[in-house]
This record gives C-alpha cells, structure tokens and sequence, in this order.
C-alpha cells in the first residue's frame, strides 16, 4: 500500500466501528494514538466474534500504521496467576 492510500482515523471512525461491533469498554481500548495510528487492546475476557469484527473493520481503514495488544499480556503462571511484567517480557 502507498501511503498515499492510508486513511486519517477520526473519532466518528471509532464510535462507527464499536457500534457496528457491539463493542463496550469491557471488552478493551480500541483509540487513536498521537501519531494518528489506531490501536487495538482487548482486555482478557473480549469475544472472539467482536475482536474478529473489530479487526475486519480496521482492516476496512487502509491504514499505514495499526497497533495490536493480543491477549498474551494476561499470561499467567504455573499457579494461574497472573505473571508480574517483568516476566511477560521475556
């Protein structure tokens, strides 16, 4: 894609998506970064279905630059808690 192509975000582009997508706060951040890239972070417990809506959507926008936070971040331990940061970044 040329960047030329790439579509500028606005916040009507958001308010379109998560309606369309049924998506709520619960379900995770989907924002406008301040370098006007769109990032996505569903929290843990997001549906499949309105994670798959919501990529299906962005991918509609033809953007240059999109950030993705998958569910990896809630990795846990061998006791199911939740690992500390320091150990996610390994």
């Amino acid at each position: 894609m040329r960047k030329s192509d790439a579509k500028y975000i606005t916040n009507g582009d958001i308010v379109a998506l998560k309606s369309k997508c049924d998506w709520t706060d619960v379900d995770g951040k989907i924002a406008i970064d301040e370098d006007g890239s769109l990032f996505l972070n569903p929290s843990e417990n997001a549906e499949y279905v309105k994670v798959d809506c919501a990529l299906g959507e962005i991918r509609k926008f033809r953007l240059s630059k999109f950030g993705f936070e998958g569910n990896e971040v809630y990795q846990t331990d061998e006791n199911g808690d939740t690992a500390p940061e320091s150990d996610k970044k390994r």
